[in-house]
């Protein structure tokens, strides 16, 4: 995943949650209370974007892209992206969030397993987004500029070489 996609992601995920905020607010509004510290019981969903996912057996299956909330900012579901290189060919596939294992790797870095295999992620749906994310709408739009920078180049190699053959 490149870095601005990256931030991409985290700016969609802010709004998100801005957005829900908003909406949930009720007409009566209560004094707010400062929360000076984050709680020992509390995670900072940031950073889980970007953690890596693995299968039981300890093999790759992608990373964290987003996390959806409902309307309580709980975390409902987890979108990973599976596949790919780089981000580019990759497709998001979505998991309810308790189906996630939280532990610790070998050098201290958390992990994230999942109870699945590639052959099941590979046969599973492409996720479908209610509301598309700005970073899926860039990825999509990159791919669909990089296909044609693709079959331009084949087109002009095939023109290139019928051009040589003349010659």
């Amino acid at each position: 995943m490149t870095q601005k996609l990256f931030y991409a992601r985290h700016l969609c995920l802010a709004a998100g949650l801005a957005i829900i905020g908003a909406s949930s607010s009720s007409a009566q509004l209560t004094t707010a209370t400062i929360v000076p510290s984050q709680a020992s019981t509390e995670s900072n969903i940031s950073t889980l974007i970007g953690t890596k996912v693995v299968n039981e057996a300890s093999e790759p299956l992608g990373d964290v892209n987003y996390l959806l909330v409902n309307s309580s900012g709980q975390i409902t579901t987890v979108v990973v992206g599976v596949g790919g290189f780089l981000g580019v060919g990759e497709k998001n596939v979505g998991f309810p969030y308790a189906a996630l294992n939280f532990g610790t790797g070998p050098q201290g870095e958390r992990t994230i397993k999942l109870k699945t295999t590639k052959s099941e992620l590979e046969a599973a749906p492409k996720f479908a987004w209610r509301e598309t994310p700005m970073a899926v709408t860039v990825e999509e739009k990159l791919k669909t500029a990089a296909d044609k920078v693709k079959e331009t180049a084949k087109s002009l190699g095939e023109k290139a070489s019928d051009a040589m053959k003349k010659n």
